[in-house]
């Protein structure tokens, strides 16, 4: 008896061992799901919904965006939640982190304003985890177009009175590029003669881009006349207009003109005293002994004539140091065939002209021209004349073949089927781009003027597209660096170098098209009054 107690008290011993060494590794495992303090791990987060971001644009009925404008945006059905944006100088605004769904959009109409008929003020829109913004105009963006007058209930738009409008800018051409002049006094004449001036019309002052604006609601005369007035220290140095003629640097005629838009009437103004490249001479002089100084820069000028002494305009003229091939500078003619090379290094230069079709040297191509650091530029004179045209050749008629048995030889080369290119393609093939919000569309057909738009900025690419063209095309830009594509009708110019020239030419069938400006300086001091422009990269439509 006492031995079956004894192994019976040591058995229930080890069944409670095993109680206890269970329990234990139950234990284990539960602290496996615990975290170091003691409470259970979390789990991953699930990740939150990418909020939606959806932007617009407010512009009037000439496609102008208009600032100060007030949208609201809520949730469909809880107006309690709404946002308020406000438009950039631009006409631009954005709502970044909107909840995916139905939303409503409404713009406040200012006094004066009323909606551009066939739009609305309300947008109803359904938003996506994910809808990003980029400043970019798309089809996908909110538009609300407006335009002045009293809103009416009736659907009917009655158009308001014609009137001629004369539009343009005054910029001042600087060693950093163009820059917009702002109060610079512009006054529009009316006349009944090309030659003469009868009477003002209108007088108008620049705003802080440099944009003026002449409404003319009265009937129109024989012709218009636009006349710039620079203020104290600056000199009117060229004009270009699009469908004016350019009669002398502070003066452009519109002929016949109608109740319509004239657009891109550009003056530029310059400071008679500009030097560029070289340092600002100290006007106190010093009596340190100095090497011999360096000579003063030099220039070259001169004229490209037919053989009647006529001058050609829009004809590209090379200019590089003998010897070298950098700087490779390139000038374009004006209406007079007159070209110049400024600031340029004492020395030997070589100049060439670049030979058109149709047309042959009278004089040399290429001018090995002395540049001395004086006052008096350096003269040379291209002379071409133009081919004469190539007769062309009569088909001589072929006897009708007897009809035979035989194989008929294969057609005559002369009568395949000759592909020819649409006409007026030069007449409204037309160059485009966008420039911090301003759209520029320049024709392709070549008329011997020099374009000129905004400093391109620095911060992204800038493109230039053709279009309503088709046909052989070469983009050439030669500053702020040296670029050649053959073919495409896009260019691109990628940015940075801020603050350096930007030429470019492009050649077509319809002749060369040549843009300058400069790249925008990325301090640009702040001109009081005027919002700075947000970095946000063009798209052409």
């Amino acid at each position: 008896m006492f031995w079956y107690a004894h192994r019976m008290n040591r058995r229930d011993g080890i069944m409670a061992l095993l109680a206890v060494t269970g329990i234990l590794v139950l234990l284990a495992f539960a602290g496996s799901a615990l975290a170091g303090n003691g409470q259970a791990a979390p789990n991953p987060a699930p990740a939150a919904p990418t909020a939606a971001c959806i932007e617009g644009w407010v512009h009037d009925a000439l496609d102008i965006g208009l600032p100060g404008w007030t949208i609201t945006a809520y949730p469909a059905g809880d107006p309690a939640s709404s946002q308020i944006r406000t438009s950039d100088s631009l006409g631009y605004f954005q709502f970044d982190g909107l909840a995916a769904g139905d939303w409503v959009f409404t713009i406040t109409v200012q006094p004066g304003w009323a909606p551009y008929p066939g739009t609305q003020t309300t947008l109803t829109v359904t938003l996506v985890d994910g809808m990003t913004c980029n400043g970019i105009r798309g089809l996908e963006d909110l538009r609300f177009k407006m335009q002045q007058g009293t809103p009416t209930p009736t659907p009917t738009w009655t158009p308001g009175p014609p009137a001629t409008r004369l539009r343009g800018y005054v910029y001042q051409l600087t060693c950093n590029g163009m820059t917009p002049v702002r109060n610079v006094r512009l006054d529009a004449w009316r006349s009944n003669t090309a030659d003469t001036l009868d009477s003002i019309v209108q007088t108008r002052l620049t705003d802080a881009s440099g944009f003026y604006n002449f409404y003319l609601p009265t009937a129109p005369p024989p012709f218009y006349h636009i006349i710039v007035t620079p203020p104290a220290g600056l000199e009117p140095f060229q004009a270009t207009s699009l469908e004016g003629i350019v009669v002398a640097p502070n003066h452009i005629r519109i002929d016949a003109p109608g109740f319509l838009v004239y657009e891109d009437n550009i003056f530029i103004l310059r400071d008679p005293n500009l030097r560029c490249g070289t340092d600002t001479p100290t006007p106190t002089p010093t009596a340190t002994p100095t090497d011999t100084p360096t000579p003063p820069n030099g220039c070259i000028e001169g004229y490209k004539v037919d053989d009647l002494h006529v001058g050609l305009p829009g004809w590209e003229i090379h200019a590089v140091p003998d010897g070298s091939e950098e700087p490779h500078l390139v000038r374009t003619t004006d209406g007079t065939g007159y070209f110049r090379f400024d600031d340029l290094t004492p020395g030997v230069w070589r100049l060439w002209e670049i030979m058109r079709p149709g047309w042959e040297p009278v004089t040399d191509e290429m001018f090995t021209v002395t540049v001395r650091g004086s006052l008096t530029c350096a003269q040379v004179r291209f002379k071409n004349r133009q081919l004469p045209p190539t007769p062309t050749p009569t088909d001589t008629p072929t006897p009708t073949p007897t009809p035979t048995e035989t194989v008929p030889p294969p057609p005559n080369p002369l009568y395949f089927p000759r592909v020819f290119r649409p006409g007026g393609v030069c007449e409204i093939g037309r160059l485009q781009t966008i420039v911090w919000g301003h759209f520029y569309s320049f024709p392709i057909r070549e008329d011997g003027l020099v374009r000129y738009v905004r400093p391109l900025p620095w911060q992204f690419p800038t493109v230039f597209r053709v279009v309503n063209y088709e046909g052989p095309t070469e983009w050439t830009q030669y500053k702020p660096f040296y670029v050649k594509q053959h073919g495409g009708y896009e260019f691109t110019y990628p940015g940075g170098r801020p603050g350096a020239d930007f030429r470019l030419f492009l050649r077509t069938d319809c002749g060369v098209i040549v843009i300058e400006t400069s790249v925008d300086d990325p301090t640009p001091t702040p001109v009081p009054g005027t919002p700075t422009p947000t970095p946000t990269p063009p798209k052409l439509r």
